[in-house]
């Protein structure tokens, strides 16, 4: 399970300059050369096309705006028509936001402690950190020359495509391609080209090639040789069609004695089916159907098929309460497993807490106990006062913990 995302997409401009995103880097441990110690960067929602500029303080990003206006106003000739950013106090400084009004800026804020409605920023620092901590680490330089590696890193992604984009940000902010030449002379001079030939394998998979056919093929005849040998079945008779058309696997046909369940421990089933599995999603297509059906039941799983509800109480470090009991109740998800689990644990916290209470031997227990859970579904539902189309089958009874959870 996952934490719940935000559904839907957001606003995508159609023209350059209709909205930007702006965000300001946190502090870095080390200054730049220049004395420079944060960025602040602003993304063109259109193009994906991003300005990086170095800062001294946080006061000086009111200024670096007015730079960021002027130069990309009058490079495209078009105005800014909307700036997001996030509640920062540079955003938020009067002076900024007076600009703003005075120019026909809107400026759109994110709520507080909502990175998502900000996320084309967000994750464009995120990303730009990544590289330089990456260059810097590569190149052993200095900590002070962070500031250089940023600079290489907002001009590799803006000539580099995303998913975000159908082309490159350069091409769509400027209108012509890119010139790469500085980065291919870089590379020829970083890597040193050698000539492979042909390629003959590949993770163990050979390579067959036929070009006057034009055709490319895959096989795996020494993994699949090589698997018969390891189970001794090398000298076996081969069978175009492993699977008949009118062969129905039975319960008759499972293990009955002790002797029988003992004989069959020995054979590595399971190992054997993992490796058809490798053959199979690599090369053997054609082995998919029957592979699935030997593939079904690998253990004795019973008829129960319930879960197992778990939870354990700590007390100034040592456990004091636990419990691990089979759920009368037949789960469809492990969400809902997990649901019955926290609401059985959550009566059991209430009763802790008055049991303990009584006793007036702990302190502070007018406090709530914090309950864990390691499951986002869970948690969400269980705050969430409304069934939902998956949730509505769940016994009521399972939802008293809505009541006791806060």
């Amino acid at each position: 399970m996952t934490k719940i995302s935000f559904t839907g997409k957001g606003f995508r401009a159609k023209t350059t300059l209709e909205l930007v995103h702006s965000d300001l880097c946190r502090p870095m441990n080390a200054k730049a050369r220049g004395g420079y110690e944060y960025f602040i960067s602003f993304i063109d929602d259109y193009s994906r096309y991003g300005h990086v500029y170095l800062i001294q303080n946080k006061s000086d990003s009111f200024e670096k705006f007015k730079e960021y206006k002027a130069e990309v106003e009058n490079e495209s000739g078009k105005t800014i028509k909307t700036l997001r950013s996030d509640r920062g106090g540079e955003y938020m400084d009067l002076r900024f936001q007076d600009y703003l009004i005075d120019h026909g800026i809107p400026s759109q804020l994110s709520a507080s402690s909502t990175p998502q409605q900000n996320g084309v920023s967000e994750r464009r620092n995120r990303t730009f950190l990544d590289m330089v901590r990456s260059m810097m680490s590569f190149a052993q330089l200095p900590y002070s020359f962070w500031g250089c590696a940023l600079e290489i890193a907002i001009y590799i992604l803006n000539n580099v495509p995303s998913k975000s984009v159908f082309e490159t940000p350069y091409e769509l902010w400027k209108g012509r391609k890119g010139h790469l030449t500085d980065i291919k002379k870089w590379l020829a001079t970083q890597f040193q080209m050698k000539d492979l030939r042909n390629a003959q394998y590949v993770l163990g998979i050979q390579i067959v090639q036929n070009r006057k056919n034009k055709t490319l093929a895959m096989s795996q005849t020494s993994y699949i040789d090589k698997m018969l040998s390891r189970y001794k079945m090398q000298n076996f008779k081969k069978g175009m069609l492993p699977y008949r058309y009118g062969i129905h696997f039975s319960k008759e046909q499972c293990l009955k004695t002790p002797q029988e369940v003992e004989d069959m421990s020995n054979i590595p089933y399971a190992f054997i089916v993992g490796s058809l599995m490798y053959a199979m999603l690599c090369t053997g297509l054609d082995i998919c159907y029957s592979v699935g059906i030997v593939s079904r039941y690998q253990s004795n799983p019973g008829h129960a098929r319930k879960s197992t509800s778990g939870s354990i109480f700590t007390l100034n470090g040592g456990a004091v309460v636990w419990r691990s009991i089979k759920q009368t109740y037949i789960a469809n998800s492990t969400m809902e497993a997990e649901y019955v689990a926290a609401c059985e644990a959550a009566n059991e916290a209430v009763w802790l807490k008055k049991f303990l209470t009584d006793l007036e031997i702990v302190p502070n227990m007018h406090l709530p106990i914090t309950l864990y859970c390691d499951n986002s579904g869970v948690v969400a539902n269980s705050r969430e006062p409304r069934s939902h189309k998956r949730g509505k089958h769940i016994e009521r009874k399972y939802h008293l913990i809505r009541e006791i959870v806060h």
